[in-house]
């Protein structure tokens, strides 16, 4: 998946997902985080995107 996949999600199965991806971390802190599922995530990423936020370009490794 990626963030340039339109049909990825409806935005209410979008919005849904990242509800719930929230709903578990706010329920277990850092151990709801590792009950994340992919869609989620991507869930919580599209709609920070639809929020406005503007991704900043990943560059690889630095060290």
């Amino acid at each position: 998946m990626s963030l340039h996949s339109p049909n990825r999600f409806t935005e209410d199965e979008m919005l849904d997902l990242a509800a719930k991806a929230v709903g578990k971390i706010d329920a277990r802190g850092r151990r709801g985080t590792e009950q994340l599922t992919y869609d989620e995530i991507e869930a919580m990423a599209l709609t920070l995107v639809c929020l406005g936020m503007t991704p900043i370009p990943y560059a690889g490794e630095t060290k």
